[in-house]
């Protein structure tokens, strides 16, 4: 039986797990690409609103998956993947607006 590892809690130090950090960084940058357009305008929306647009990010991502396993080149796959990492954080950025307008925590208002 592998050892079992221990969950370290994310604490304001900053301990969190590699692949959850360079996720997040992931998300954060596909949200400042479109900081000039959008800006936190996700803030001000109803939570329908923003389960709908997570429903719109999951198609193209189940295509993209698809698309991987089509690709006969690397480069071909290394294109594909680019484009579903980035589709994965913006489909992750939706689960976390919805997240933070039912978070007590949140500085998020809820509509």
């Amino acid at each position: 039986m592998p050892p079992t590892k221990e969950i370290v809690p994310v604490t304001s130090l900053g301990i969190v797990r590699a692949e959850v950090e360079h996720f997040a960084k992931n998300m954060e940058n596909r949200l400042a690409k479109n900081d000039g357009e959008r800006g936190d305008s996700w803030k001000e929306e109803e939570p329908e609103y923003l389960w709908r647009r997570l429903g719109e990010q999951l198609d193209p991502l189940q295509v993209l998956l698809e698309d991987t396993k089509k690709a006969e080149t690397a480069e071909q796959f290394d294109a594909v993947a680019l484009r579903l990492r980035a589709k994965a954080a913006d489909a992750a950025n939706f689960l976390m607006f919805l997240a933070e307008h039912y978070d007590p925590t949140s500085t998020v208002k809820i509509s």
